[in-house]
């Protein structure tokens, strides 16, 4: 199986060398994360505020999990290795399994779990997209991107199946939020 994976690694990576396309990738590599983390904002302020908990949950969960599993297993990066063009700086963790791409199929299984559906679709799309990135760019094996998908739909399930549970959480945090809201200035005048 590791061979597998590095010879898709290798076939991925090789991609990289063209300027053009290594500044998309880099970019979406390092900053699809945060354009996830505003769609969860923006569900919470203009969609449905227990669905963004719901989504923010399965995505938190999805990080958990994989702070479990790097206790447990290490897998070098490509660039320990001394394989592929590295063409981001990484620190020496385990690869396996990708944070960023736990991220981003977290929420975006999460919106369609939770009825977000379209949206879901699209944002699931461009997660393969992220997960395809971050291989290029020479951060992680594809098997990293692969496993990332398996506790992303692991912890999107759990919390579906516990959602009923989390509605006083949700209502907890709801009234810290709308403290905090209450002491933003500009909030305050719209």
């Amino acid at each position: 199986m590791e061979n597998v994976n590095v010879k898709l690694f290798l076939l991925i990576n090789s991609l990289s060398g063209n300027k053009i396309l290594d500044h998309i990738f880099i970019n979406i590599a390092n900053y699809s994360p945060y354009f996830y983390i505003l769609i969860i904002l923006y569900c919470y302020f203009f969609n449905d505020k227990d669905k963004a908990y719901f989504i923010f949950y399965s995505a938190c969960l999805g990080l958990l999990l994989n702070f479990i599993i790097t206790l447990f297993y290490y897998h070098p990066r490509p660039f320990e290795l001394g394989i592929g063009h590295t063409l981001i700086h990484h620190s020496l963790e385990t690869s396996f399994p990708s944070d960023h791409a736990t991220l981003v199929f977290s929420i975006s299984i999460a919106l369609v779990i939770f009825g977000i559906v379209f949206e879901g679709i699209i944002l699931f799309m461009l997660a393969i997209v992220v997960g395809f990135s971050r291989v290029y760019v020479g951060a992680h094996f594809p098997f990293d991107i692969l496993g990332s998908f398996i506790v992303s739909v692991i912890s999107t399930t759990i919390i579906f199946k516990l959602q009923h549970k989390l509605y006083k959480i949700n209502l907890f945090l709801d009234k810290i939020v709308s403290l905090i809201i209450k002491r933003i200035p500009y909030i305050n005048k719209l």
